[in-house]
């Protein structure tokens, strides 16, 4: 079985002032698959289910021909990104940011917050980042 599965996004960031940012993501998902095998039937080993293939969960359709490349570009969602640093790791000896994202799409829906703290060293060659996250 050969299998090839991308996730592609494209970002359109802006930075409104100083210390905060907002960005645009639209994010799609490509699948190609040849030779696909159908799945094997957990209540009886060695025999095959009819109509679901190994790669059923990667965005293959349930009935697809295992004898034909199978080959789908999908557009999954967008997500809004905006992130406001209350601290500069550059100016302040901790740097401190709240990083807010939505994700909205056909499957998905999805809001994420993060705490972001950076500490800068050797010149702001070495960078320590922790991140909170929270969905």
């Amino acid at each position: 079985m050969v299998t090839t599965a991308s996730s592609i996004s494209e970002e359109f960031d802006y930075g409104v002032i100083d210390n905060f940012q907002i960005a645009l993501y639209l994010n799609h998902h490509y699948v190609y698959v040849h030779s696909d095998v159908p799945a094997e039937d957990p209540a009886f080993p060695g025999k095959r289910l009819l109509d679901v293939y190994e790669t059923g969960g990667e965005g293959v359709h349930p009935g697809h021909n295992p004898a034909t490349p199978f080959d789908r570009y999908h557009f999954e969602s967008v997500s809004f990104e905006a992130i406001f640093r209350l601290l500069s790791p550059y100016k302040d000896p901790l740097g401190l940011a709240l990083y807010f994202e939505l994700t909205l799409g056909d499957d998905e829906k999805e809001l994420e917050w993060k705490v972001i703290l950076q500490k800068n060293w050797f010149e702001h060659r070495l960078v320590w980042a922790l991140k909170s996250i929270m969905n």
